[in-house]
């Protein structure tokens, strides 16, 4: 039996593609999300071991040391989209119920504002977090991203599927011509967070700069899968 693993990258339908793993290998058979903080000991890990589909907000380091023989399922989005969605969701929560201090700060300031913070700040969940999360470890916001990108890179040329949230219907369908994957349901519709007020060419700008780092690995992941 094949077994797999979901990456799941903030703010990149991850929720609805978790759904059509759950229709498609039965709910028993699928993990529940595993939180990027605390993160699980080997011990917990071990003990999914069984299941078929490990799914959450782990990183591509505790991929690689704790379960590296699962096949890599993950979708990426365009950085600025997905930033400024995580922003928004975020903002749309209570603040007490937020895992990080720049995602509380979503409360605190409008759009414009919080993106001209300084952005080490913001690093945890707005800052290449695509980057980190995959090629390094979600937690340390010391990670080398060159070293990073390079082991994001890896990790996706040698993933079972690469999906991205703005095609996800099609890319599902090319899922599903997978014989694992072949009662994996279409998606028809995907809700990103809607956008509560307007975002100017300045902070999208802004949103840019600071992940350089994922906007060369959304672009190469691009060009390779897309």
């Amino acid at each position: 039996m094949t077994q797999f693993a979901f990456l799941h990258l903030p703010k990149t339908a991850g929720l609805a593609f978790r759904e059509g793993l759950v229709e498609n290998f039965g709910v028993g058979q699928i993990s529940r999300p595993i939180p990027e903080m605390p993160p699980l000991s080997v011990q917990e890990y071990e003990r999914l071991a069984p299941l078929q589909v490990i799914t959450g907000h782990f990183s591509g380091d505790t991929y690689a040391e704790l379960f590296p023989k699962r096949r890599l399922l993950v979708i990426l989005r365009e950085p600025i989209d997905r930033c400024l969605s995580a922003y928004f969701f975020h903002r749309a929560l209570p603040w007490w119920s937020l895992n990080s201090e720049d995602a509380r700060r979503a409360a605190l300031y409008p759009v414009g504002a919080h993106f001209a913070l300084p952005p080490d700040l913001l690093r945890f969940s707005y800052a290449n977090r695509m980057t980190r999360q995959l090629g390094g470890e979600t937690t340390n916001l010391q990670t080398d991203l060159d070293q990073a990108l390079a082991k994001a890179k890896q990790r996706l040329l040698s993933a079972f599927w690469v999906g991205f949230q703005e095609t996800i219907v099609a890319d599902v369908d090319r899922l599903r011509q997978r014989p694992e994957f072949d009662a994996f349901p279409a998606l028809n519709e995907v809700n990103p967070t809607a956008q509560k007020s307007p975002v100017g060419a300045n902070t999208r700008s802004r949103v840019a700069e600071m992940n350089a780092y994922d906007m060369e690995l959304y672009a190469w992941a691009r060009n390779q899968f897309g």
